[in-house]
């Protein structure tokens, strides 16, 4: 007992030198983490599409990236959704990667960013060797649904992957994508049409409420999808401007040729400074029609008619006249 007492006391040191390097390795050695996220939008439904980093994915890689990315251009009627994200992590044993969450914030980027929201990315699947996916595909986040106001918006994601044993609870860098928004104006129209009229084309359109309209410009083109020429010289002044009552417009273009067809659009500006298209709409001038001899009553003579009518009457009676002399003549010449 004393001889195992004395060995003891002898390699105590070393041992306890070997317990403290073996933890060490294997805290080395130990340790997690993130390496490919996706975002998974559906820009106005046409279809999901996963944007992110993924250095497994073969380049090309068809998935476009999140990061620095401009979603499109957008308005009231659009739709920006958030369907869902994606993460891949590693880790060795004894560390084991126990959960990953998404935040999300989206904002105009000249205001101060919001308080993020939290998307757990509860599916979790072994892809082999050391890592995981984690996903959720079920969201119906519409990014767009509490904003209105023009402007270039920020979306900031980042995530959050927790852990046990020696490594320490981590996040990702904030990735950022943009969009644009365009808010409808406050005018609202009721009515706007082109019809021809004996000295031109004239538009006329009506307006509901003119709360924040400023006035209104016309505008002429030959070809669809462009703009073309201002008709009006001057911006045409809202009636009713901040007030929540509408008002009645027309405006004459004597510009144009008989027969030609011609797209015109109407622009409504408001005081903030935005716009808004209306139109285009489709005229053709008709100018009008001189009476012609064809469009008139064939059953009515004219009065060229009436003189070629009597023309041959008098030429008839003339015909008539030279029968009878020549007979007269005839009889007297066989009566001698």
């Amino acid at each position: 007992m004393a001889r195992l007492q004395g060995l003891f006391q002898r390699w105590a040191p070393l041992l306890l030198v070997f317990a403290l390097f073996t933890i060490t390795v294997q805290s080395a050695m130990a340790g997690y983490g993130l390496w490919a996220y996706y975002v998974i939008i559906n820009p106005n439904a046409v279809g999901t599409t996963y944007y992110g980093n993924d250095p497994s994915c073969l380049d090309p890689c068809p998935n476009p990236p999140f990061n620095g990315t401009n979603l499109g251009a957008y308005a009231s009627s659009s739709t920006l959704v958030l369907e869902g994200g994606e993460a891949k992590t590693w880790e060795t044993a004894p560390d084991d990667v126990t959960s990953v969450t998404m935040y999300y914030r989206v904002y105009l980027n000249t205001e101060t960013p919001p308080a993020y929201s939290a998307v757990p990315l509860t599916n979790e699947t072994y892809i082999g060797g050391n890592d995981t996916k984690w996903d959720r595909t079920d969201l119906t986040v519409d990014l767009l649904a509490n904003i209105s106001v023009t402007g270039s918006y920020n979306v900031d994601v980042y995530y959050e992957y927790l852990g046990n044993f020696s490594a320490p609870d981590a996040v990702t860098p904030t990735y950022t994508a943009t969009f644009t928004y365009e808010a409808p104006t406050a005018t609202t129209i009721a009515l706007y049409d082109v019809n021809s009229e004996a000295d031109g084309l004239r538009a006329t359109w009506a307006t509901i409420s003119e709360e924040s309209t400023e006035g209104f410009d016309l505008f002429r083109s030959e070809t669809v999808g462009e703009l073309g020429t201002k008709v009006n010289e001057a911006m045409i002044p809202a009636q009713n401007s901040g007030a929540a009552v509408g008002a009645s417009y027309d405006l004459l273009d004597t510009d144009v040729l008989s027969g030609r067809l011609y797209y015109y659009t109407l622009v409504v500006h408001d005081g903030d400074g935005t716009s808004q298209n209306i139109g285009p709409v489709e005229a053709v001038y008709e100018s009008p029609t001189a009476l012609t001899l064809g469009a008139m009553d064939s059953a009515r003579p004219t009065p060229s008619g009436a003189l070629a009518l009597a023309g041959a009457g008098l030429l008839a009676l003339g015909l008539a006249a030279v029968r009878r002399r020549r007979m007269a003549q005839r009889r007297r010449a066989a009566k001698a």
